[in-house]
C-alpha cells in the first residue's frame, strides 16, 4: 500500500510580510495613530474565511498581524512597521493619513538587537476589561522609551516590538460586563493564569468571609455590641474603562529586547525600558516579566494602542538628535507637475518631482512674489525663471535699478537673446517720451490714445516731490497741453513748452483747431486760460508743474533725455513681440538721491505699461522687479495696475527681502491671488502674513528650510498648492 502524507492535503500558510521604515518630521503630531490599530482590527478573518481550496488541497492561512518596532542604539533611533503584503496598500494609506508628512520607505530587514538578547514581555496586571490611560495630548511613553537611548554605551542596543493581531469580538462585551461586576463586588482583578497560587488566593478569601460570619454569630449569642461595618472606599472606574466594553480590541504583545557585552547592563537597560510603561497607569497597568518561552497576549483598544504607536515630534527629535524630515512634505498637485517655468524639485515620501508655475490660461498671469534674504538664491531663481520663459517663447523685462545692475549682468552673460538698454550710457540715451505710440487714423481712437499718454505723463510729473502742491486745476492744464501736443505728434518737452511759452502754445492750438472733434475745443479753452496778454503766461496757474519740471532737470541724465528727440528710441512694443530678455539697466550711479531714482523708474514703468496696452501681440511678458521698496511712487503705480496685468498678457515677478518691505503693494498682491515663494532664511513675519493660506505648514517648517530650499504657495484652480522645493541649480 502507498502511504499518504497529511501535507498533501493540508497546509498551514504564513502570510508574507513587508518592512516599512518611517522617517518622522518635526511638525508631526500623534493624535490619530489609533486609526492604524483600528485598521488592523478590521483585518480579522474567521477560520472558514482563511481556508482556501487549491487543487484538492486545503490551505489554511494564519491570521495576519501588524508589528510596530522601535530600535535604539547610541548613534540612532529608528521606527518601523511590519505589515502583511496583502494589506500593504490599506495600511500604508492609514499610516500616511495619520502622519501625512512622514516618509514611508520599503526596506529589506529590521535592524537586529543581537544574536542572544535579553528579553522581557509586558502584560496587563489586571483583567483585560480595565483600561490604561488614553490621553491623546501627551507622548510620555515614547519620551520615556527614548530616554533609555541616552544611557546606552557604544555597541549596546535596545528595541521594543509591539504586535497587534485582529481577534473575534463576539464575546468581548459580555466578558467586560462580568469583569466590571467582579470589580463592583470587590473580587480580585489580578490577571493570572489558572494555577495553584490563583486557587489558593481565592480559597483564602472565601475562608476569611466564612470566619467573619462565624465570629459575627458568636457575638450575637453573647450579646456583644455589633460594630458598624467599615465603609468600603473604592476608586471609581475611569471613562476609558467604561468605554472599553463597547470598543473594538486587538490581541497585543509587547516584547523588549536588549543587548550588551555586559549582561548586567543589558538587563538594566531592558528594565529601564519596561519601567517607562508606568506612565500609562490607570485602572490597569503594564507589568513586565522575563521572556523565556512565549509572551503573554492581552486585549487592548486602539485608543490604548495609540500610546504604543507613536513617533517623535520636534522636541524629542531635537533632544535625541533623531534623523528626520526637517520640514513637512506635501505632494505637488498634478497641474503643477508639468509646465514651462520650473521653480524647483519637490521631494515627497522619497519621490522627487519637478514643480512648475501654472500654465492655466487665467492663472499664468497672476503675480509671483519671491521672498528671501540676501544670498538666499533669489538671483539664481530669477535667472532660471528667465531662461525657462525665453525657451518657452516668452519675453521677460528685467527692470533693474539696483546697485550696478548685477542681475542684468548675470542674466545677459547666460542668455543669448538679450536686449540691453543702458540708461547710464550718455551716447545712447533714450529720449523721454512714448515713442511707441502711433496715432490712429480714426480721430476718436487718436483722442483716446492721446488721453492715455496724457495720464501717463501726469503720473510721472506727480511722482516728483515738490513743496508746491499739484492742484486739480494744474492737472487740468497739464492734461490739455498733453492731449493737444500728442495729437499733433509732439514730445514731452513740447508739452512743457506748450504750457510755459505763449508762442508754442499758439502754434499747437492753431494746428489742433483744424481737427473737427468736439472735446478738443475744451482743451483749447483750457490752454487759452494760461495766456496773459498777447505773449505772456500766467505762471502762477502752472507753478506746481514747472517746479517739478525744474527738479526733474536737476538730474543730468533726465535733463538730457527730456530735451532729446525720441526718433532714435527703442520701440518697446516691437521688442515685446520677441522671445528675449530686455534688460533696462538703471544703475545707482545715475542718481544722487532715491527721489530722482523713483521719478526715473516711474517714467519707465509708465512707458512699459503703455506699450503693453497698445501692443497687438499675445506673447506673454514677464516683468521682473527687485527691491521695489526703493521707488515708492513706482511701487504705487504697479499696485494700481496689478489687477489689469492679465488682460494685457503680462505677469509681475516681484522680489523682496520680506513682505513688510513692500507695504504699498503688499495687500494688493494678496488680494490679487498672487503666488509666493518663501526662500530659506525668510523670517517668521513673512509666515504670519500668509499663515491662513500656508496651513498646515507651520512657522517652524519655514524656519527649518535647508539652504536653497523654499516653501511655495502657488495659486491653482482649486485654491492654493502648498509644498516645498529645492531651488533649481545654476
Amino acid at each position: 500500500m502507498k502511504s499518504l502524507k497529511l501535507s498533501d492535503y493540508f497546509e498551514i500558510v504564513d502570510p508574507k510580510y513587508i518592512v516599512l521604515k518611517l522617517t518622522p518630521v518635526k511638525s508631526l503630531r500623534n493624535y490619530n495613530s489609533d486609526k492604524i490599530v483600528a485598521a488592523v482590527a478590521s483585518l480579522y478573518r474567521s477560520l472558514t474565511q482563511r481556508i482556501v481550496r487549491e487543487n484538492r488541497k486545503l490551505m489554511i492561512v494564519r491570521q495576519v498581524k501588524v508589528s510596530y518596532y522601535i530600535y535604539m542604539d547610541k548613534n540612532k533611533i529608528e521606527f518601523y512597521f511590519v505589515v502583511p503584503e496583502r494589506y500593504l496598500p490599506l495600511l500604508k494609506s492609514k499610516i500616511s493619513d495619520t502622519w501625512a508628512s512622514v516618509t514611508v520607505k520599503k526596506v529589506d530587514t529590521l535592524p537586529t538587537v543581537g544574536d542572544n538578547p535579553v528579553k522581557y514581555y509586558l502584560t496587563y496586571k489586571k483583567e483585560d476589561a480595565l483600561s490604561l490611560s488614553t490621553d491623546r495630548r501627551n507622548n510620555v511613553l515614547l519620551s520615556g522609551l527614548l530616554n533609555t537611548a541616552e544611557v546606552l554605551e557604544q555597541g549596546e542596543r535596545c528595541a521594543v516590538m509591539f504586535s497587534f493581531c485582529p481577534t473575534s469580538q463576539s464575546s468581548w462585551r459580555a466578558n467586560c460586563v462580568n469583569a466590571i461586576q467582579k470589580y463592583a463586588d470587590g473580587l480580585p482583578m489580578d490577571r493570572q493564569k489558572l494555577g495553584g497560587s490563583y486557587i489558593l488566593k481565592n480559597i483564602l478569601i472565601i475562608l476569611i468571609d466564612v470566619l467573619g460570619v462565624v465570629l459575627e454569630s458568636v457575638s450575637d449569642i453573647f450579646g456583644a455590641k455589633k460594630p458598624e461595618p467599615p465603609k468600603m472606599i473604592r476608586q471609581n472606574l475611569s471613562p476609558e474603562t467604561l468605554r472599553k466594553k463597547d470598543s473594538t480590541v486587538v490581541n497585543t504583545q509587547i516584547i523588549v529586547m536588549s543587548s550588551s557585552e555586559n549582561k548586567h547592563r543589558a538587563i538594566n537597560n531592558a528594565i529601564s525600558v519596561c519601567q517607562s510603561f508606568s506612565a500609562l497607569n490607570s485602572d490597569n497597568e503594564l507589568v513586565y516579566r522575563r521572556y523565556y518561552n512565549h509572551p503573554d497576549t492581552f486585549k487592548a483598544t486602539p485608543l490604548e494602542c495609540q500610546n504604543f504607536v507613536s513617533l517623535p515630534g520636534k522636541e524629542l527629535i531635537e533632544e535625541h538628535n533623531i534623523n528626520c524630515i526637517d520640514v513637512m512634505e506635501s505632494k505637488v498637485p498634478k497641474e503643477l507637475q508639468s509646465g514651462k517655468i520650473c521653480i524647483g524639485e519637490n521631494t515627497y515620501h522619497g519621490h522627487k518631482q519637478k514643480a512648475y508655475l501654472s500654465t492655466d490660461k487665467s492663472l499664468q498671469y497672476l503675480s509671483l512674489v519671491l521672498i528671501g534674504p540676501t544670498r538666499a538664491g533669489k538671483t539664481t531663481l530669477i535667472r532660471n525663471i528667465t531662461q525657462d520663459a525665453t525657451d518657452a517663447g516668452e519675453c521677460t523685462i528685467i527692470f533693474d535699478f539696483c546697485k550696478s545692475c548685477e542681475l542684468s549682468d548675470e542674466i545677459s552673460a547666460r542668455i543669448n537673446h538679450t536686449l540691453s538698454i543702458d540708461c547710464s550710457d550718455p551716447k545712447n540715451l533714450q529720449g523721454m517720451g512714448y515713442n511707441e505710440v502711433t496715432m490712429p487714423s480714426d480721430l476718436f481712437e487718436a483722442y483716446v490714445t492721446a488721453k492715455t499718454m496724457a495720464n501717463q505723463l501726469i503720473t510721472l510729473i506727480d511722482s516728483i516731490a515738490s513743496s508746491d502742491s499739484l492742484t486739480s486745476r494744474m492737472n487740468r492744464y497739464l492734461e490739455s497741453a498733453a492731449v493737444v501736443v500728442f495729437l499733433n505728434g509732439g514730445s514731452f518737452y513740447r508739452v512743457i513748452q506748450c504750457l510755459s511759452d505763449a508762442e508754442v502754445r499758439a502754434e499747437e492750438i492753431e494746428k489742433i483747431s483744424k481737427l473737427e472733434f468736439e472735446n478738443i475745443q475744451k482743451h483749447i479753452k483750457n490752454l487759452q486760460e494760461l495766456n496773459e496778454g498777447t505773449c505772456g503766461t500766467k505762471y502762477h496757474l502752472i507753478s506746481g508743474i514747472m517746479d517739478r519740471i525744474d527738479k526733474l532737470q536737476q538730474n543730468a541724465y533726465m535733463e538730457m533725455m527730456f530735451e532729446k528727440s525720441c526718433d532714435d528710441n527703442i520701440n518697446l512694443i516691437d521688442e515685446m513681440g520677441k522671445s528675449q530678455v530686455i534688460c533696462i539697466r538703471i544703475p545707482d550711479s545715475m542718481f544722487p538721491t532715491l527721489t530722482d531714482k523713483d521719478v526715473y523708474c516711474t517714467y519707465w514703468i509708465t512707458k512699459i505699461w503703455l506699450a503693453l496696452q497698445l501692443r497687438k501681440s499675445d506673447i506673454k511678458v514677464n516683468i521682473v522687479v527687485d527691491e521695489l521698496y526703493q521707488v515708492p511712487h513706482c511701487q504705487d503705480f504697479i499696485r494700481s495696475k496689478l489687477s489689469q496685468m492679465a488682460k494685457y498678457h503680462a505677469k509681475m515677478i516681484i522680489s523682496a527681502h520680506y513682505l513688510e518691505q513692500i507695504p504699498i503693494i503688499r495687500n494688493e498682491l494678496k488680494a490679487a491671488n498672487s503666488s509666493y515663494i518663501l526662500i530659506s532664511g525668510a523670517d517668521k513675519d513673512n509666515y504670519k502674513e500668509l499663515k491662513d493660506e500656508l496651513q498646515p505648514y507651520t512657522v517652524d517648517d519655514l524656519l527649518c528650510l535647508k539652504r536653497y530650499h523654499a516653501l511655495c504657495l502657488i495659486k491653482i484652480a482649486d485654491g492654493y498648492a502648498r509644498f516645498t522645493v529645492k531651488l533649481p541649480p545654476k
